[in-house]
């Protein structure tokens, strides 16, 4: 067992995991919330948040012993990824084999430990990642991917795993990185095929990635998707786009009391002076009010 080094201040240095703890979560809502920029968010949220980070990683190997690896086994995901970070931040070759061990071996803390991943900026950290797309863990694979992508790296082979997975996630991770792809026509026949899917995160993706690479077949499955219930991200790609005709198809869904709220929040990335007076009625709506 390792002894407490008497030149590093415990109470200290668990205070700063605590509060990298809380400052993950709060970096993370924050970057879904209306009422940051992402540049306040850089320099509130996380600038907070990686000053902690720091002061665990100075700490060295001691710490990384005695508090970051064994709080990677903890259930507060928040935690997890706050001492994945500080593991990965400080470099030690034993932080980052206990990360992929976890990742192969426990499915719980996977979305933690991803997040972490994807905010380190560790250098090296690529061709361990591209190892893992040969796990036989689809899972596993599909963790990887999710980092990779995120940093805009193309997939390769593992790409035509995921999009074979039964799982809905991990083939709408394939999807969106598609077109991340040297070819991305290679795998076309994947793309019109989940444009067809009913699943939401298979076809939002599948859209997503249809009109970036300019599929008459994607838009027009925007303009299907965009009057159902749960059409608000197929809405979104319209609004986006901004022609004419599809901003009047969603001035249109205002009168459709099912797709009226994606048609709302929709709009809202236009801004123009028609579609707001033609959301001003919906003020007092305690629904649509907010949006």
């Amino acid at each position: 067992m390792d002894r407490p080094s008497p030149a590093l201040m415990w109470d200290v240095l668990e205070e700063h995991l605590d509060e990298a703890e809380f400052l993950w979560e709060v970096r993370e809502q924050s970057l879904v919330a209306p009422n940051y920029t992402l540049a306040e968010v850089a320099a509130g949220p996380e600038a907070r948040l990686l000053a902690h980070v720091e002061g665990l990683v100075i700490g060295g190997p001691a710490v990384a012993r005695r508090l970051l690896v064994p709080a990677l086994e903890e259930d507060e995901p928040a935690r997890v990824a706050a001492a994945a970070l500080a593991l990965l931040e400080g470099g030690a070759d034993g932080g980052l084999a206990a990360i992929v061990e976890l990742l192969r071996e426990a499915p719980e803390p996977r979305p933690a430990l991803t997040r972490a991943l994807v905010c380190a900026q560790r250098p090296g950290l690529g061709p361990r990642l591209r190892a893992l797309l040969a796990d036989d863990d689809v899972a596993v694979v599909a963790a990887a991917a999710a980092v990779m992508h995120a940093q805009h790296e193309p997939l390769g082979d593992a790409l035509a795993v995921l999009l074979r997975s039964e799982d809905p996630a991990a083939r709408a991770l394939a999807l969106r990185a598609v077109a991340d792809e040297a070819s991305p026509a290679r795998h076309l026949r994947a793309l019109q095929a989940a444009l067809a899917e009913d699943d939401d995160a298979i076809a939002g993706a599948a859209m997503a990635v249809g009109v970036r690479l300019g599929l008459p077949a994607a838009w027009a499955r925007a303009r299907e998707r965009a009057a159902l219930p749960d059409g608000g991200a197929a809405a979104l790609l319209l609004a986006l786009a901004a022609a004419p005709v599809d901003l009047a198809r969603l001035l249109a869904l205002l009168d459709q009391p099912r797709a009226r709220a994606g048609a709302v929040w929709a709009l809202g990335f236009v801004g123009t002076p028609e579609v707001v007076d033609a959301c001003l009625e919906w003020l007092d709506d305690a629904t649509l009010g907010p949006l």
